[in-house]
């Protein structure tokens, strides 16, 4: 006589031998029934609810996780653009009073190569220095200040 389980396809053969398996580790409450064969498709279908319900619960951690994270890199992203405005406000502030490239910390190439090539003369070159230098540490110290409110 051929088992009825052999007839079974192959893809789905795996997973009702599982099913099967796992329905027999309960084999002492199902011997017990009145009707076996029903007690052992009833702790079949429970095995599946708890497989579903455990699975239920591991797609709500990883959903909670992804909206953590998306409502993080949010926030990362709001923080990121008012540090954004604050620099173009430092930007303009700095245009609007002709401060030096070089003392904005945003230095062209084509700028340094000029300094390198035009040197001032040394009397001169020390009296500007001492005046961009005191310049720069306040324009410093506005931006450390800006950004210490982030």
């Amino acid at each position: 006589m051929v088992d009825w389980r052999d007839k079974i396809d192959p893809a789905l053969k795996e997973h009702l031998e599982a099913q099967i398996k796992e329905s027999n580790l309960y084999r002492d409450a199902y011997s017990k029934a009145g009707n076996q064969a029903n007690a052992q498709l009833w702790i079949a279908i429970a095995v599946l609810s708890k497989q579903v319900f455990n699975l239920n619960q591991k797609l709500k951690v990883f959903e909670d996780a992804i909206k953590d994270i998306g409502s993080n890199v949010r926030q990362s992203i709001g923080k990121i653009e008012e540090v954004q405005s604050k620099v173009a406000e430092v930007r303009e502030v700095s245009e609007k009073k002709n401060i030096p490239d070089k003392i904005k910390g945003v230095v062209a190439r084509k700028s340094i190569k000029k300094t390198i090539k035009k040197k001032p003369a040394k009397k001169t070159l020390k009296k500007n220095s001492t005046v961009k230098k005191k310049s720069a540490k306040k324009v410093r110290k506005g931006i450390s200040r800006a950004l210490k409110k982030f």
